[in-house]
Formats: C-alpha cells, structure tokens, sequence
C-alpha cells in the first residue's frame, strides 16, 4: 500500500519553524555565555595579577594561596570551552523524536557546563578579592613608622606638594627603611599633615637629612 503523502499544513510548517529557530538561538546562546565566561576568566586573571603585582612589597615572598585564583579561572576557561564543544549528534535517522531528543540533550548538556563555568568563575573571582585583601593588610601590616628631617630642599618639596609651609620634620610610614639612606622613597603621612587625607610624597635622598624609625 503506498503511503499517502500531503504537504505540511501553515500551522505545522509554523511550528517546524519556531522550534528550529529556537534550537538554533538556544545553542547560540550557550555557546555566547561561553564565550563570556573565557573571555571574563582572561580579564579578571589579567587584573588580578596586576594588582597583585601592586599591593606586594619589593622582595617579599609569594604563597601558594596567590595561585588558588588563577587555577579556578583557568578551570572556568576549560570548563566553558568544554560546554562549547558539546555538539549535537550527526548520527542521521528519520525518526523525529530521536532527533527531537538528541537537540534537546545538546542543548541541557551545554547549559548544564555553561553554568557550572560561571560558577567556577564566580569562585575564581570571590578568590581573588579575598587574596587581594589579605595581601593589602599584610602589606600595611609590614609598613615602619620613622621620622624624616629635612633638608632645605626637602622642605620646599613638602612645602609645594602640601601647598602649606615647609616642616623641618615630618613623621609616617614607608614600605623599606633601607631606603632612606639609599635613593627615593615614598612616605606616607597621616590624615591632615598633608591635606585631608593619607598622602604618599616620594623623597630624594638629597632631601633627607636625618631619618630615623620611631
């Protein structure tokens, strides 16, 4: 008996159609969020580091705690590459369902990874600012407190970048007292010795006279 065939009605070519289109946009979208989460991994591990490179004192020594970070975004990078790699079968079959079923596997399996990306990426970032702050306290914990006199030359400097009259001495902390007897260093001084806030100044050698920790 020879099968009957017809054309697809308006509302079945309809439904064919949106469900194409929304398979399609739905492994679209996955893909997009993956893209997001490694380019996201790459700018968040870019800044860390930079900041990292910041905050940390001249010759001090990094912990391991500093890589915890970089490897969950790196794992947010593989991760979302994974997810896009996820592709829908190319087993051909003529039964719809089979078909309809491997699309939408496809699709649960790439959002499924996607997000455990963004998970991981969020992890990696909440590390990296907590690894942040630990090292900006440890950082203002080893500052020394030492008095500066200054030369004449000095006290113009402190005189022109405090836009007040020069002092003979001044009182703060630095990151190195080695400095002092050495080349530049940067003195930071309490909140109203130099305007309303902190202010850092960096001091020639020929600008200090005497130096000492208090």
């Amino acid at each position: 008996m020879t099968p009957h065939l017809r054309a697809p009605t308006f509302a079945e070519s309809a439904a064919i159609e949106n469900y194409r289109a929304a398979t399609g946009g739905a492994l679209a979208a996955a893909d997009s969020v993956s893209d997001k989460v490694v380019i996201a991994s790459f700018s968040v591990a870019v800044a860390f580091g930079a900041v990292v490179a910041l905050v940390t004192p001249k010759g001090a020594a990094s912990s391991y705690l500093i890589a915890a970070p970089f490897v969950l975004l790196a794992g947010a990078v593989g991760l979302a590459l994974f997810s896009e790699s996820i592709a829908v079968s190319i087993a051909l079959s003529n039964d719809l369902e089979k078909v309809k079923t491997s699309v939408e596997s496809t699709i649960r399996r790439k959002r499924l990874w996607a997000r455990i990306a963004l998970v991981v990426l969020a992890c990696g970032m909440l590390a990296a600012g907590g690894v942040l702050v630990a090292r900006y306290r440890a950082t203002a914990d080893k500052r020394t407190a030492v008095s500066v006199w200054l030369t004449p030359g000095g006290e113009q400097a402190v005189a022109k970048a405090c836009d007040s009259g020069g002092p003979a001495s001044l009182a703060g902390t630095v990151d190195d007292p080695s400095e002092l007897a050495s080349g530049p260093v940067a003195i930071t001084l309490a909140a109203g010795t130099c305007g309303p806030g902190p202010v850092t100044l960096e001091l020639q050698r020929t600008q200090i006279e005497i130096a000492s920790r208090r």
